[in-house]
C-alpha cells in the first residue's frame, strides 16, 4: 500500500512538513525535500512534469534522493496528452476533446525516455493521465439524446497503446466516463481508473471505488467548494485540511479497493493500492496521508517534527 502527498516543493512547506532550515548534507542528495518525504512516505505524486518534459537526468536524480528502497514515483503525464492545446487554467480557450488534444512523436520519446529511468531503477509506480472535467464520454444533443463520442475514447485507447509498456491510471472528471463500457475498455488496457475526492459540483465525478487494474488509486483534491472554480490560484483551491472523522469512509473504501485489487488479473509482479493527498496547502496533504495510515492501521508511520509542531493533532 503507498500512501503519500502530491508533489514535494511548495514554498509553504517550509517550517511545516520541512525544518525550516533544511540543508543538503555533504555527498546527499540536490533534492534534500524529497529526501526528507522519503524518510516519512513511500511514494510522491510528481505534477511538475505535468507543465513541462525533463531530462533523464532528473529522473536518476530524484531516484537518487530518496532513501526508502520501497519508494515509488507517480509521475502525471504531460498535459500535451490530456489538455486542449494552449489551454491555460486562467484562461480556457476550448473545451478539451479528441479535435483539441494534440500531441506529437517528440512527445513521446521525450516522455519516454524519462520514464525509462525511473522504471530500471524500480521507482515507478505509476503514469497518471488527468482529463479535466470538459473531456466527456457522453453528450446530449439537440433532441436531448444521449450521444457517445466516441473520438473521446478512441484518443484515450491512442495514447494507451502509445505508452502500454508502463503500469498507467486514467483520472476522468466528468461523470460520464463512470460507464460499464468504460471500465471494461480499462481492465482490457490494464489501465487503473483513479477514484477521486473532490467537491460534488456540477457534472465531476465522485463517489466511486472502482478497480479496473492491478493498481487500486485513490486522489484526495480536499472539498474547497467555495474556491473549486472562483480561486485566483492553486493554494486556495487546494486549501482544504480533512478531519479524521471524514477521512473514515475514505480509509474504508480504501480497504475496499484492497480487497477488489486481489481479484483483478495481472501479469505484473505485485498488486498495489495507492492513495495521493493533494491538498497542499500548508502541508494538509502530509497530515492527511499520516492520518489515512493511522485509519487504515499502517506500523510504520512515523510524523515529522516540524509538522507535528504545526499540527498537534499529530502528536503520538
Amino acid at each position: 500500500m503507498f500512501i503519500g502527498t502530491s508533489g514535494y516543493s511548495y514554498p509553504d512547506w517550509k517550517g511545516v512538513v520541512y525544518p525550516k532550515f533544511l540543508k543538503r548534507e555533504v555527498g546527499a542528495s540536490t533534492t534534500p525535500e524529497l529526501t526528507y518525504l522519503s524518510r516519512y512516505f513511500n511514494t510522491c505524486e510528481i505534477n511538475a512534469t505535468f507543465y513541462r518534459n525533463f531530462e533523464p537526468g532528473i529522473a536518476k536524480k530524484w531516484s537518487d534522493a530518496v532513501e526508502n528502497p520501497e519508494f515509488e514515483f507517480a509521475i502525471k503525464a504531460n498535459q500535451v496528452f490530456t489538455h486542449a492545446a494552449g489551454n491555460k487554467p486562467s484562461e480556457r480557450k476550448a473545451p478539451t476533446s479528441v479535435e483539441t488534444l494534440k500531441y506529437t512523436q517528440t512527445d513521446l520519446d521525450e516522455t519516454r525516455r524519462f520514464l525509462d529511468v525511473l522504471a530500471e531503477r524500480n521507482r515507478l509506480l505509476v503514469v497518471l493521465f488527468q482529463f479535466p472535467v470538459s473531456f466527456k464520454f457522453t453528450t446530449r444533443n439537440k433532441q436531448e439524446e444521449l450521444v457517445r463520442l466516441e473520438g473521446n475514447w478512441d484518443h484515450v485507447a491512442d495514447v494507451l497503446n502509445a505508452l502500454k509498456e508502463y503500469p498507467k491510471a486514467i483520472e476522468f472528471r466528468h461523470e460520464s466516463w463512470d460507464d460499464p463500457w468504460v471500465l471494461s475498455a480499462l481492465r482490457e488496457h490494464e489501465t487503473a481508473w483513479v477514484n477521486i475526492d473532490e467537491p460534488r459540483l456540477g457534472a465531476s465525478l465522485h463517489d466511486t471505488d472502482h478497480v479496473t487494474a492491478p493498481i487500486a488509486y485513490l486522489r484526495l483534491h480536499g472539498r474547497n467548494y467555495k474556491k473549486w472554480f472562483n480561486s485566483e490560484n492553486r493554494d486556495e483551491r487546494y486549501d482544504y485540511l480533512y478531519t479524521p472523522e471524514e477521512l473514515e469512509p475514505i480509509a474504508k473504501s480504501l480497504e475496499g479497493m484492497a480487497r477488489k485489487v486481489e481479484r483483478e488479473p495481472s501479469r505484473r509482479e505485485r498488486k498495489k493500492i495507492l492513495a495521493a493527498t493533494n491538498n497542499h496547502y500548508k502541508g494538509q496533504a502530509a497530515v492527511n496521508a499520516i492520518d489515512l495510515k493511522r485509519l487504515l492501521k499502517i506500523k510504520n508511520n512515523p510524523v515529522p517534527e516540524t509538522l507535528a509542531s504545526a499540527y498537534p493533532r499529530l502528536t503520538p
